[in-house]
């Protein structure tokens, strides 16, 4: 069992056009930190707001235009190993943990034998559930979301940085299966993170709802088909089920436009993303 001290764990939290509410969710993992980075994709400089930012070691790094969320991370990945890091969270801006969950994660973190394992996940709240916190739980899983993730930053070196071509969507999928590819593993762990997936759209049938499917903007919907092609072309027979599962959503994703405001707008970047997978190296 290894202690887990916050000068060996950083978190770099990527900010797009931010708002001052964020900042409760950054109050939930920062004292937890031996440095915190964050990394803005804003046109304009928040600074300001980032000066707000209770902790005594943080950077702000502003890219001054949206660069991706696999470039921003890389940034403050590669800053931590430079400062002698050996582990990192990863954190969307709208993302935070509850009460002391991320203590449930250093606590996992300590129990765990991390020479094989590249990525240690939370549960995020849209997932199932694990009612009861067993720090010696592990459980294997093919891909997690990227925010709230405590990378293996000597295991990032040898597998490779986040894959800055895809921009956004599927950035974190892709250096899931490219760790398992490479032998190594990715374990989700009994703690629980609030993340924030889109905006809710209900199906109203004769005025009545029947459902309803997370809506993203028609430009999400570009990136999710173009990346998603790149996934299948690249590791389709890595893993299956997984691969299977991928095909479905797109077909759902596909379905689900014609329960859209603007589904002429999203046909044309669903069959754009479906031509530019091509040129993804």
């Amino acid at each position: 069992m290894m202690q887990f001290e916050k000068d060996l764990v950083g978190a770099v939290t990527v900010w797009y056009n931010p708002i001052p509410a964020f900042m409760e969710n950054i109050r939930s993992y920062s004292a937890y930190v031996g440095c915190l980075i964050i990394v803005d994709n804003s046109s304009a400089n928040n600074k300001e707001l980032f000066d707000q930012i209770e902790s005594t070691n943080k950077i702000y790094i502003w890219n001054a235009e949206n660069m991706g969320i696999g470039k921003a991370f890389n940034q403050g990945l590669l800053t931590l190993i430079e400062k002698g890091y050996k582990y990192t969270f990863t954190f969307d801006q709208d993302s935070s943990f509850e009460k002391t969950e991320i203590e449930n994660m250093l606590k996992a973190a300590e129990n765990l034998d991390w020479g094989d394992v590249g990525i240690l996940s939370p549960i995020h709240l849209q997932q199932k559930s694990i009612p009861v916190y067993n720090p010696g739980e592990f459980t294997p899983v093919t891909c997690v979301m990227a925010s709230g993730n405590l990378l293996n930053l000597a295991i990032a070196q040898k597998a490779g940085f986040f894959n800055e071509q895809l921009f956004i969507d599927h950035v974190d999928n892709e250096y899931c299966l490219r760790l398992h590819k490479r032998g190594y593993k990715v374990l989700m762990a009994n703690a629980f993170l609030t993340h924030q997936l889109g905006s809710y759209k209900n199906i109203y049938f004769f005025g009545k709802s029947i459902g309803g499917f997370i809506s993203h903007s028609p430009q999400r919907l570009y990136y999710f088909v173009r990346n998603s092609l790149y996934i299948l072309n690249n590791y389709f027979f890595l893993d299956i089920k997984y691969s299977l599962t991928e095909v479905a959503s797109l077909f759902k994703r596909f379905a689900k436009l014609f329960f859209e405001d603007d589904t002429k707008k999203r046909l044309k970047l669903y069959f754009r993303g479906i031509r530019d997978s091509k040129k993804l190296d």
